[in-house]
């Protein structure tokens, strides 16, 4: 499955809006998901994540499910531990952070 790269990221296009970033990136990865919305800097930003290990991802979101419902504040696992999926910000005007 294709990952993010460095190289991928330096030669991503200027997108217009929301809608071409989301269109890119959905032609450009199987599994890309929908992961929530927030307020970043008086803008609206959607997050998804692009899975190269669907159980793991599954898994993961499991346990931080746990540890959220046990108030805890880890549970030792973090994303670079795991390396299962790579968060992509989406901001209206088509920025992206990845």
């Amino acid at each position: 499955m294709k990952r993010i790269t460095q190289d991928f990221i330096n030669n991503l296009p200027v997108f217009e809006n929301h809608k071409d970033a989301y269109v890119f990136f959905e032609e450009n990865f199987k599994n890309f998901r929908f992961a929530g919305g927030e307020l970043l800097d008086g803008q609206y930003c959607r997050n998804y994540d692009i899975v190269y290990d669907m159980n793991a991802y599954g898994e993961f979101l499991e346990m931080k499910v746990k540890a959220l419902e046990n108030k805890e504040i880890s549970n030792g696992k973090s994303i670079g531990d795991v390396n299962i999926y790579h968060r992509v910000k989406i901001f209206e005007n088509g920025n992206v952070h990845i």
